[in-house]
């Protein structure tokens, strides 16, 4: 077990740390006090300077002003007498007045300089005085920084020239610079001063650290001794708890709950062990059953899996061969049936001696062939459709109601001839539908030519059309309901098979059907979105259900106000 190890003479104990932590605290916290204070006056005194500087520079630009105006008021008599000696004299007067005028001169309206303290720049050009500037601060040729100050002449009411006055900025300069130096100085005597000031405080935080570490570390130090003593496994030593109540006093309360609990842990965690060692030899003979169940298992599956992936095998070449089988046995019956109707033709128009019998017979033999070739295509549809090869038209048809009235339309004269009542059930125009119409209207004409078969004579065959949703799809609906003897209830989910027929009809005679039709409509709405399904009529009859999706680039989402179809 290991166990902590008391401070030794290299290490850094609690005490130490403590007065150290907080020795440096203090003395870091005073310094960066006093930097700021010292940095914020320092900031406080360069604006202050600066601010005396700038006013120093205005006052001797507004007495430039006052000086240039002056001047320029007494000179311009003498320039319109032409007596240049006057104002020479004055120009001088005025340098010899002000100490700080670095120089002065007059230029006439060209530019040119008539007058300079300097004799030597007389005749020169002057730089270009825009009129809207009356003072300048530049460096001049001798290079000290100069304020000019610019004063317009007039002569008889015209401008004649402008009269300059170049004051030094050096003296305003050097006041500036020695304020900044002496602030400087300060501000390094109240840094060293905050310094001292630091230390000290520090050395009395130091004293006053070391007395209250001792008091704070003695009651830790003796529950220390405890806590090593539990270290060792002496569980029976009662920790001295303090008899002060602050913290400390109630960590040394916690530690000697915390003995007397694992005290009993322990004794409880031995009783455990003991339960858990029996638990584990237990686990390991269960895993091992387990192991060797799993392997059995493992290899009972992949016997089973193997068996499964032959059916598989074998039921998708059925399939194949059966598709195959469909439309070679179709191709092959087309030419003999071609033949046995060509020879029906030629017995019904010509007969023999007994021509009402050649008439019956052949009549028999062109319905015959009539069902085989129905059967036939039926046959070629469907393979097609299972097997992915039919071509779909597809085209966006706008009022899908179109379709369902050119179906009724066809099969009204035969309702005429049976007597049956024929109605469409649907609005003006529904939303579009994108489809493979002639496929759509061979599903309606299906489901139609079922219900004529059906339906005896006065019977009523209704056809519906209406916008719904269906299975959170907006649809449109279109139903075929007739009035005849209706479908068994147990044959409901079996009509869309291949070759189911129900053996009622109208006249009571089995219907003269390929068994496809429904196998072909349900295919047919199925690759279009939709479902198909049959519903019995209550009082008799059957009523044919199905859906196609509407045109998403007409109407993505029905409107709240359709009905939902029955799922």
């Amino acid at each position: 077990m290991r166990t902590a190890k008391k401070p030794g003479p290299g290490r850094l104990g609690l005490h130490l740390k403590l007065v150290l932590a907080g020795s440096v605290t203090t003395f870091v916290g005073i310094v960066m006090v006093s930097a700021f204070l010292v940095y914020q006056q320092s900031s406080i005194m360069r604006i202050e300077v600066n601010r005396s500087t700038e006013a120093m520079s205005y006052g001797l630009i507004e007495r430039g002003r006052l000086l240039a105006d002056s001047v320029a008021t007494s000179m311009e008599n003498a320039i319109a007498g032409y007596n240049f000696t006057f104002v020479a004299d004055s120009i001088k007067g005025v340098q010899q007045r002000n100490s700080n005028l670095a120089y002065a001169y007059l230029t006439n309206s060209e530019r040119q300089i008539i007058i300079h303290t300097e004799p030597g720049r007389v005749g020169e050009s002057s730089a270009p005085i825009p009129p809207e500037i009356t003072t300048s601060t530049r460096r001049d040729h001798r290079g000290r920084n100069v304020v000019e100050i610019y004063q317009p002449i007039q002569v008889g009411g015209a401008a004649w020239g402008t009269l300059v006055l170049a004051f030094d900025l050096k003296t305003i300069e050097s006041r500036g610079k020695l304020a900044m130096l002496r602030t400087e100085q300060i501000m390094m005597r109240a840094t060293a001063l905050a310094i001292v000031a630091a230390i000290l405080v520090t050395l009395f935080g130091i004293i006053v650290s070391m007395f209250l570490s001792r008091r704070m570390l003695k009651p830790i130090r003796s529950l220390a001794d405890d806590a090593a003593a539990i270290a060792h496994g002496n569980l029976d030593r009662e920790i001295r708890t303090a008899d002060t109540g602050d913290e400390i006093g109630f960590l040394a309360r916690q530690f000697e709950a915390m003995r007397v609990s694992v005290k009993t842990y322990i004794g409880e965690l031995v009783i455990a062990k003991q339960k858990a060692e029996d638990a584990t030899r237990m686990e390991k003979r269960l895993r091992g059953q387990i192991e060797e169940h799993s392997k059995l298992l493992e290899i009972k599956v992949q016997e089973r899996t193997k068996e499964l992936r032959e059916i598989n095998t074998r039921l998708t070449e059925y399939d194949r061969m059966k598709s195959e089988f469909l439309s070679n046995v179709s191709h092959e019956l087309r030419s003999p049936l071609a033949a046995v109707a060509s020879a029906a033709k030629i017995i019904n128009r010509y007969g023999d001696e007994n021509k009402r019998s050649g008439k019956r017979f052949s009549a028999v033999i062109m319905d015959e062939t009539d069902r085989l070739g129905r059967l036939i295509n039926d046959l070629l549809d469907l393979a097609k459709i299972e097997a992915g090869r039919v071509a779909w038209n597809m085209e966006r048809v706008e009022n899908s109601v179109e379709i369902v009235d050119h179906v009724v339309s066809t099969f009204r004269p035969l309702a005429d001839e049976h007597k049956i009542d024929l109605s469409l059930d649907s609005p003006a125009s529904l939303p579009a539908i994108h489809v493979d119409a002639d496929r759509v209207i061979q599903v309606i004409t299906n489901l139609c030519s079922n219900a004529m078969k059906f339906t005896p004579e006065g019977g009523a065959i209704r056809v519906g059309a209406r916008e719904a949703v269906h299975q959170g799809l907006a649809s449109v609906e279109i139903t075929v309901t007739d009035t005849g003897p209706g479908i068994p209830q147990d044959e409901l989910d079996k009509v869309f098979d291949r070759f189911h027929q129900v053996k009622v009809k109208r006249d009571g005679n089995k219907p003269k059907g390929t068994g496809l039709g429904l196998a072909i409509c349900r295919e047919v709405v199925n690759h279009h979105g939709g479902e198909i399904w049959a519903e019995c009529v209550e009082g008799g009859g059957c009523h044919m259900v199905f859906y196609l999706p509407v045109d998403k680039t007409d109407r993505a989402v029905a409107t709240p106000a359709m009905e939902l179809a029955p799922a």
